[in-house]
Parts: structure tokens; sequence; C-alpha cells
């Protein structure tokens, strides 16, 4: 590593006024540096916003392992048998996981943070979002829908019995050593699933470490390894991204 070069960049940070809170490089599993930029410390968690849906991703990807949700292809809808739904049509009905994780629903989220706030001001997030109507065939485009991932997470809490966080709290954060981690939730108690959680940014790295050894952390399998390849594989090419896989 070249300490001249890491010392310029951290210049560059402050005197161009990045907003940028922590940096922190991880070189072959070790930490070769961490710089927190006042007035920020090392204990200060972070609201990740997005990351949040690749986390919730990862723990879809467990659910699917332990056999607590069939695969991927599993229709949106059958998770929710006793909820009636507006505008439910064949689109609706042929909606599966999969779509949610590429954000290729066909739901109506032109406006993501729009529908977002919407939802959150609404008395049943759940039904919020399984009531917005169609406007497309799922998997015919891309659309960047945080109410995608809520679903998600609220699909987990069906399919696992416990929260989206009560989840990673037994299955990922533990063997990863991450603690005291925030995951707000909605009034009905499921936990945000496209944004919020807040972590150090040590525990932030160790999930990037995590994914580049393909979901092995000290010789265990946490995530699994076909999981993390389809996952950061593109999905979609058309995105706002250049491209998408399962909420990366």
């Amino acid at each position: 590593m070249d300490s001249q070069r890491l010392t310029r960049m951290l210049a560059e940070i402050t005197e161009r006024e990045f907003a940028i809170n922590t940096v922190l490089i991880v070189r072959n599993g070790y930490l070769v540096m961490e710089t927190n930029l006042w007035p920020y410390q090392s204990q200060a968690r972070h609201m990740i916003l997005s990351i949040t849906k690749s986390l919730t991703s990862a723990l879809v990807g467990i659910a699917i392992e332990h056999g607590l949700v069939d695969s991927i292809d599993q229709p949106v809808l059958s998770f929710f048998p006793d909820r009636q739904v507006k505008h439910r049509d064949d689109r609706k009905e042929a909606m599966t996981i999969e779509h949610l994780l590429t954000m290729t629903s066909g739901l109506s989220c032109e406006q993501d943070e729009m529908v977002v706030g919407e939802m959150m001001v609404s008395d049943d997030w759940v039904q919020y979002v399984l009531d917005l109507p169609m406007v497309g065939e799922p998997g015919e485009a891309f659309a960047y829908c945080t109410v995608n991932s809520f679903l998600l997470s609220a699909i987990l809490q069906v399919a696992t019995g416990m929260s989206a966080r009560s989840f990673a709290e037994e299955h990922l954060f533990p063997s990863l050593g991450i603690t005291g981690t925030v995951w707000p939730s909605s009034p009905g108690g499921v936990s945000r699933g496209g944004t919020g959680v807040g972590m150090l940014p040590r525990d932030l790295a160790k999930i990037g470490q995590l994914y580049l050894h393909r979901g092995k952390w000290e010789g265990a399998q946490i995530v699994p390894a076909a999981w993390v390849d389809a996952s950061t594989r593109e999905h979609v090419a058309e995105s706002m991204y250049g491209g998408y896989g399962y909420q990366w």
C-alpha cells in the first residue's frame, strides 16, 4: 500500500468537503486503514440506506438454504393468502420473489421516494405495497423501488416466523461478530427491508469481505456461495446503475 497516496486521498476528501464519514481499506483480509472524519468516531453507527437491500437479499438466500422459502420462483401473493389485495390480476399473480430481488416486479413505483413516503404514513405498510397497481408484466422492466425490498422483508417474516432483524441476529450477524445493529421496523413490526439499518463501518466492511469470499467467513459458509454468485451478477442490464443483481 502506498501510504503517500492514501494521505493525498484523505487530504482531497477534506479539501473538497466530500460527504464522507469514514474510510476503511481491507486488503487480503486485514484492515490496513481506518479513518473517521470529524465528528465521526469508530464506534458511531451509520445509517447505510440502500445497502440494507443487500442485507435483506443475503437473508433471503439463507432462508432458501434452510428450506424456509421454497425458491425465488415462489409467487409473492402465496405468502399472503388471507389478505384482500387490490388491483389483483394475472400480472400480480405472476409476480415472484425473483422479480422483487431484481426490481422488475411491475408494481407502480415510478417515483421511489414518493411511494416510500406514502407507505410510511399508511396504517399497514405490507397492505399498501400489495395494493399498488401493476404497470407492466413482472420481469419486463427495471424500476428501482424500495418497497419491493420491504415486501421481501415481509415475506421473510412470514416464512421464518421472525423479523428480518431477528433472523439476521440468528443466522448472519453472530458469525461475523456483528452486534448492536440498529434495524428499524414498520408499525406492524416488519423490518425495513430497503433502507435504514445502522451499522458500524467495520461491520459493513465485514459484509463486503464476506461477499468477496463468496459467503464464507473463517471457514464457515454463512451465505450460500451460489447465492452470492447469483446476487452479484447482472440480471438486468438496463438500470440506474448499468446492471443489477439480487438487490446488488
